[in-house]
């Protein structure tokens, strides 16, 4: 069995996200890995899916729930914020990290911004 913890879901990073925000996360005790360069989208969902990691991402495609429906999912992270710098990103997800708890994501579309979080 996977050891989870309550606050820290494996996490699969989108190419979108900055290469210093795996860093900052694997330091925190993240399980982070990052997709492959160039890797189309319906591979980062399937992937995402068959590693049971949360998708962590700031591409819109993924909001679209019937090609990537969430509920087949561990969890989509879509971060709505510009720029998207290490900082703020990091700010956003610690935020993200202290109100849910690991079994909260799967099957989720999670929309953080620095407004908010919606749940889909």
């Amino acid at each position: 069995m996977k050891n989870i913890s309550p606050s820290k879901p494996p996490l699969l990073v989108d190419e979108n996200i900055p290469l210093g925000v795996i860093s900052v996360l694997s330091r925190k005790g993240f399980d982070a890995k990052r997709i492959k360069p160039s890797s189309k989208d319906g591979q980062v969902f399937e992937l995402a899916k068959s590693e049971e990691r949360v998708l962590l991402t700031l591409d819109k495609h993924f909001l679209n729930k019937i090609k990537f429906p969430p509920k087949e999912s561990s969890g989509i992270i879509f971060l709505k914020i510009h720029p998207p710098t290490i900082d703020s990103i990091i700010f956003l997800l610690k935020r993200l990290f202290n109100k849910i708890n690991t079994p909260e994501f799967k099957g989720r579309l999670f929309i953080v911004s620095p407004f908010g979080l919606r749940i889909k």
